[in-house]
């Protein structure tokens, strides 16, 4: 009878074991319910925004498409004043928001958001199941451009992030529905040069740690204080 109790109780272990080791299932229920997406206003210009809840961080769920009326601000690094630049593209400004410099970037998102930092983008990719799993997850379901045959460059939305390709600066037209530039706050150890997160329709990973100089004019997706 105790060795028959002995098996039984070695059996259960060992179930319990494997399935401790399964990889686990990104799930969309938990990670960003739909009960935490929703709109705002921003007060500025009366514009509505998507957003959405992943994990513990609230993002815009949209890009940006404020123009901030100052011509020149403040570097917060160095207080000097430098010229803020912010582009829009006719009938991609509603759709696709603007595009700006870093410096506009900066001073852009409404009161109670702010622009996101390295470590804030870190941690959205993580919660989203890292670098190759957060891409298909936070893209759009439509508006990647297929570059090579059979491919499916589309994403699955899984938290109504819908990242989408939009034009980068106005000199660049070969990457139109290829790719999206997205700015941080961070820079790379030079006050001329701030870290990007770089999405391509035919990568399945994020580039994340790309560099830009200051005055590139790249999107903006802005993250709750």
């Amino acid at each position: 009878m105790k060795k028959t109790l002995v098996f039984l109780v070695l059996l259960v272990f060992a179930s319990c074991s494997d399935n401790s080791s399964s990889v686990e299932v990104f799930d969309a229920a938990r990670v960003c319910p739909e009960s935490g997406r929703g709109t705002f206003t921003d007060s500025r210009d009366g514009q509505v925004y998507k957003y959405t809840t992943i994990g513990n961080q609230v993002w815009m769920a949209q890009n940006l498409s404020y123009s901030i009326p100052e011509a020149f601000v403040l570097d917060p690094e160095t207080n000097e004043q430098v010229e803020s630049v912010i582009h829009c593209y006719e009938d991609d400004c509603v759709n696709s928001g603007n595009v700006y410099n870093w410096y506009a970037a900066y001073y852009s998102c409404p009161v109670g958001w702010h622009l996101p930092s390295e470590d804030e983008w870190r941690t959205l990719i993580k919660e989203m199941g890292g670098e190759e799993g957060a891409s298909a997850r936070l893209r759009a379901t439509s508006g990647w451009k297929v570059l090579n045959r059979g491919e499916n460059p589309n994403g699955t939305d899984d938290c109504g992030f819908s990242l989408a390709p939009v034009k980068d600066i106005p000199s660049d037209t070969t990457n139109i529905k290829y790719e999206l530039y997205v700015w941080t706050s961070s820079d790379y150890g030079d006050s001329e040069r701030m870290l990007y997160v770089d999405v391509i329709s035919y990568r399945k990973e994020f580039i994340f740690n790309s560099v830009a100089k200051t005055q590139d004019n790249i999107t903006v997706r802005c993250i709750m204080d």
